[in-house]
């Protein structure tokens, strides 16, 4: 589910937890989003969803979130790295 060296960071999700139950009606995107490596993917979670939607247009949101995946170059499996603000590629080159 996570690297084994960031394990000791999101400890037992308590935190992780509490701060997706603080997004107001928080809704996840049905679309994934990839770098142009293909190896993070990005999920954005929207506060205040009602219902579901589509956008048609580019568009300017606030206080959307972002659950930021890194594929595991070794197990080929996709471990989340990190939960909140978008995380600039380079940060995870020293995760597993």
């Amino acid at each position: 589910m996570v690297f084994e060296s960031t394990v000791e960071q999101w400890g037992n999700f308590n935190e992780a937890v509490s701060f997706y139950k603080q997004i107001p009606n928080p809704g996840n995107s049905s679309r994934v989003r990839y770098n142009d490596e293909r190896d993070a993917a990005y999920v954005v979670v929207f506060p205040n969803v009602e219902e579901s939607f589509m956008f048609d247009a580019p568009h300017v949101t606030s206080g959307v979130k972002v659950m930021t995946f890194i594929k595991d170059p070794f197990t080929s499996q996709w471990k989340i790295f990190a939960f909140g603000d978008p995380v600039d590629p380079f940060k995870r080159n020293n995760i597993v």
